[in-house]
């Protein structure tokens, strides 16, 4: 396996630069990488404190910091030459620092004791795309699953073709759409990862974007879908989410480790549902989340989770919608109760998700 090459800022530079300058702070910084660099890039943001410290990082988290000091901030001239040097070292990772068990669970402490047990929940950063090439694969990967759902028999080539023409757009259109949706929260577009000796593996692509009440309400009514999706109508967090696509990357062998993939695509699905939600433990909170049925594979999968048809088609493509929110009083009886069941058990997740997810800000709050 390659070694990344990586750089580590000088001692020189860390001991008279300033940290403490208006937009230095973590979440500006690579906010403004994804957002306003180009091109975009996402970096990890546990790179944040091995980066202030001089430990070795990415060539391209260094190369961003430097712009962003240069050119975004215009605090001076930063070249990477004279402000970066190469380690040998692989790049620092911020999850090294995380509580471990080495002492023994019985010494962990409460607090230590919640880190260790959540420490499985966590995606890895191969989940997230780094990029507009990981946005385009993502793409890819969704298309060509929506034709090979439609007919098992075809490349992955002859599936990219029939799923365009089963989703009406191209890859490239696609590639556009999901660059708006990963541009408004970096979390809308995430590959699910299995280990593959060692090594996240991307198997397959949840596309999950935050909307304004005002568009869900068009995409509910068959006024709007997908497509139609611009920057403006994306909230995050927000009680009003899309989920445009939960889809498994064609692979030369589908029943290899299909346990495994499943369970990392609800996995991500659920990080995900916690990270662009408001806090569902406040009573105002109410998640709600609309679709469609893209495959006949996915539509089996949102009749097994209590999605109900709101009655209406995407304009375009003609495909079903559904809708999982609080139950209203249309159901009686079990059918009320199996609803109300599936809706608290759903909220109950997202309220553990988002425990961890607070967890996991607040350590990288308490680095530097």
């Amino acid at each position: 396996m390659s070694v990344e090459l990586s750089l580590k800022l000088r001692p020189a530079f860390l001991e008279t630069f300033n940290w403490n300058q208006e937009g230095m702070t973590r979440k500006a910084f690579f906010t403004w990488a994804r957002k306003q660099r180009v091109p975009a890039v996402r970096l990890s943001e546990h790179q944040w404190r091995p980066l202030r410290l001089g430990e070795p990082v990415t060539r391209v988290t260094i190369e961003s910091f430097s712009e962003y000091i240069s050119d975004h901030l215009r605090l001076g001239k930063f070249p990477v030459a004279e402000i970066a040097e190469p380690s040998e070292l692989p790049p620092a990772s911020g999850r090294d620092r995380r509580d471990d068990s080495s002492g023994g669970v019985w010494k962990l402490g409460w607090g230590r004791l919640y880190s260790y047990l959540i420490s499985g929940w966590q995606i890895p950063d191969e989940a997230y795309c780094r990029n507009e090439e990981d946005i385009a694969l993502a793409a890819r990967i969704v298309v060509e699953s929506v034709g090979y759902h439609n007919d098992h028999t075809l490349s992955p080539e002859k599936a990219r073709v029939l799923g365009e023409r089963i989703m009406r757009r191209t890859v490239d259109e696609y590639i556009d759409l999901l660059l708006r949706f990963w541009k408004g929260d970096e979390r809308s577009v995430l590959f699910a990862t299995i280990d593959e000796n060692g090594e996240p593996m991307r198997v397959g692509v949840n596309v999950v974007v935050p909307l304004t009440r005002g568009a869900y309400e068009r995409f509910r009514d068959g006024q709007m879908e997908d497509m139609d999706i611009q920057p403006e109508d994306i909230e995050s967090p927000s009680p009003f989410v899309h989920q445009n696509a939960v889809n498994e990357r064609i692979l030369p062998d589908m029943r290899r480790a299909k346990a495994a993939r499943e369970s990392a695509q609800i996995r991500t699905l659920a990080y995900q549902y916690s990270s662009l939600f408001p806090l569902v433990y406040r009573p105002s909170v109410h998640p709600h989340i609309i679709t469609f049925a893209g495959t006949p594979e996915n539509g089996k999968r949102l009749e097994s989770y209590e999605y109900l048809p709101v009655g209406t088609r995407t304009r375009e493509t003609g495909m079903e919608i559904y809708e999982f929110g609080k139950p209203g009083r249309k159901k009686a009886g079990a059918a009320y109760l199996k609803a109300v069941s599936s809706y608290m058990a759903m909220r109950a997740s997202i309220m553990l998700g988002q425990a961890v997810l607070r967890h996991d800000e607040e350590q990288l709050e308490a680095g530097l």
